[in-house]
């Protein structure tokens, strides 16, 4: 039974427990209220248990790794609209901060790789990013006068998806509480109504402050090439429900794999593998229980 069924079953089973008291005519105010707070207290403790993540991840879902960056230029809008039309459920984004304070969709530390521009992009103002055109990336020069895109900006094209997707934001920046970094992103999320589908990704060290301002931001821990360790797993526990860890396929696919989804299992841990382009490592995956699979490219089949 998933989730949204349960609430609804316990709904069901709350209202015949009320109608048969008025039936019997000996249902009290104290009766009624008595009643009420146990079905809150329920479906409150089904929901710190089952979190929206797992309800999502149920069946495994693929995140399009800026966007879908194999055949458009990465972290673009035109990106994100394509994966939405192949079928993704999930985009991943790079949030980087300006010097004037703005998040951007830029990956890399530096502008240079992806525009025509030059340097660091937390040295460089929003009206100078916003000025430079994109010239890097898969199949850049098909796409003339693209220009890089504000996280506000990806939200609000994610927004007006009919299938709302969920949103990865990969960030490096820590987010101390009550930081102002963290009030300028908890505040994007929050004017879209996308707590519960947006995914903080990266170090747990970063989690703590968008987490206390936003309780049900999803959480990702971002371990790379490595194998996470009983400790960290353990830490990223804390944070559950709707924390998943993100492992490179080549250590879930390797000799220990098996023990690292077990022991994520155990905690009530997702696991996302990345990054995959293969076909016949995402069957693999799937054997092996992953719930979710960051690509460049479309392996929704």
């Amino acid at each position: 039974m998933g989730f949204i069924s349960l609430i609804g079953y316990i709904n069901k089973v709350a209202s015949e427990f009320v109608l048969g008291e008025i039936i019997d005519n000996s249902l009290t105010d104290e009766k009624l209220s008595n009643a009420n707070g146990n079905i809150k207290d329920t479906v409150s403790n089904i929901e710190n248990r089952i979190g929206w993540m797992d309800e999502f991840f149920s069946g495994i879902k693929f995140v399009a790794h800026r966007g879908y960056s194999s055949l458009y230029p990465e972290n673009t809008l035109k990106s994100y609209v394509e994966s939405d039309r192949v079928g993704f459920l999930a985009w991943e984004l790079d949030p980087a901060l300006t010097v004037d304070g703005t998040w951007v969709n830029m990956h890399d530390d530096t502008v240079d790789r992806t525009t025509n521009g030059t340097g660091d992009i937390n040295t460089l103002t929003l009206s100078y990013v916003k000025s430079l055109t994109i010239d890097g990336g898969n199949n850049a020069s098909l796409f003339k006068g693209m220009t890089v895109p504000t996280i506000d900006e990806v939200f609000s094209l994610a927004y007006r998806m009919k299938e709302k997707p969920v949103l990865f934001l990969n960030n490096r920046n820590a987010t101390p509480v009550d930081g102002a970094d963290t009030t300028s992103l908890s505040n994007i999320i929050k004017k879209y109504n996308y707590e519960k589908k947006t995914i903080i990704f990266t170090s747990i060290s970063n989690f703590e402050g968008m987490r206390k301002v936003l309780p049900s931001v999803g959480v990702c821990a971002d371990f790379g090439t490595f194998e996470p360790t009983d400790e960290e797993l353990d830490t990223l526990k804390s944070y559950t429900p709707n924390a998943m860890a993100s492992i490179s396929y080549t250590v879930l696919l390797g000799v220990n794999g098996t023990s690292v989804v077990e022991k994520c299992k155990n905690r009530g841990i997702l696991i996302q593998a990345h990054t995959v382009n293969s076909h016949s490592d995402v069957i693999k995956l799937k054997a092996l229980g992953v719930n979710t699979i960051l690509t460049d490219v479309c392996l929704n089949y």
